[in-house]
């Protein structure tokens, strides 16, 4: 961070441009701090299971406010927190017909038939949820709750050719493991691990499929599994209105090197792949 003459940087304003949740069975093991400061930390989230798009009005908003009366003492002036307090987590899925969704919704799986059971009056499962923000100067803030269940869902009013939303609403509990209620990370800049020169090689002689390039936590649209070093330029300048970063070139083939005029880091997706695998270094 740098502040300017006036005690202000710009540079710590937070702007979302993209971002994700995501959720996992209660007793998930957390991120350790060290993970959590990861620039890259796709392998480490293979519990976790995402709830896809978002409403644009609907990313994840965190609250907490005390709840109870601070303890005072006979002397004035000295007064400690009674320790309790409301936290919750609100966010609006747009894919309200996702299998994952439904199963925050109802506490339930859909069967094979794709049938749950909704119960008004609530259910006791608990999850570990995981957000990140990725910010429009490549800024990211990650959270981690290990003690989460769902409090409210409501329906956005079905409109006729409009997104369906469900609001979601937890309430999100004290873990004395951790000593409070959510981890937070925040990665102010590409920091560790970020490079202007990056090689991508795909291997295994794939004979299908496709892959993504992630930029600073944005992902490019689906590449070819033989896409060539002029498309892999094209998908990432694509997301120059959203990463801010814009001129990349790339050149050669096996592997491809991607130039970007600033550090970053990068990640690939591979897995939708067929017979083949994605590395960057």
């Amino acid at each position: 961070m740098t502040v300017d003459s006036s005690g202000n940087d710009i540079a710590a304003v937070g702007v979302p441009v993209s971002g994700r949740i995501a959720f996992a069975p209660f007793g998930t093991p957390l991120l350790t701090p060290a993970q959590g400061n990861q620039g890259d930390i796709a392998s480490l989230m293979g519990a976790f299971t995402p709830m896809g798009l978002l409403k644009t009005d609907g990313g994840p908003q965190f609250a907490w406010a005390a709840s109870g009366d601070p303890i005072e003492f006979w002397q004035d002036g000295y007064s400690i927190p009674s320790g309790l307090a409301d936290v919750t987590l609100a966010i609006t899925a747009a894919e309200a017909l996702r299998a994952k969704v439904r199963e925050i919704v109802s506490g339930m799986a859909p069967d094979a038939n794709g049938m749950t059971v909704i119960d008004g009056g609530g259910h006791n499962t608990r999850w570990v949820v995981y957000s990140e923000e990725i910010f429009k100067n490549g800024a990211v803030r990650r959270r981690q709750a290990p003690i989460v269940q769902l409090g409210s869902s409501t329906e956005d009013r079905n409109e006729r050719g409009g997104v369906m939303g469900n609001a979601l609403s937890f309430k999100i509990n004290r873990d004395l493991g951790i000593g409070g209620h959510f981890r937070e990370w925040v990665i102010m800049s590409p920091a560790s691990g970020a490079k202007s020169a990056w090689d991508l090689s795909i291997t295994g002689a794939p004979t299908g499929g496709s892959f993504t390039l992630i930029v600073n936590g944005v992902a490019t649209a689906p590449l070819a599994y033989n896409a060539n070093a002029a498309a892999i330029t094209s998908a990432i300048n694509a997301l120059s209105g959203v990463t801010g970063i814009s001129g990349v070139t790339s050149s050669g083939s096996g592997p491809v090197a991607i130039a970007f005029p600033t550090a970053v880091h990068l990640a690939v997706d591979g897995t939708s792949l067929v017979g083949g695998a994605a590395s960057v270094a």
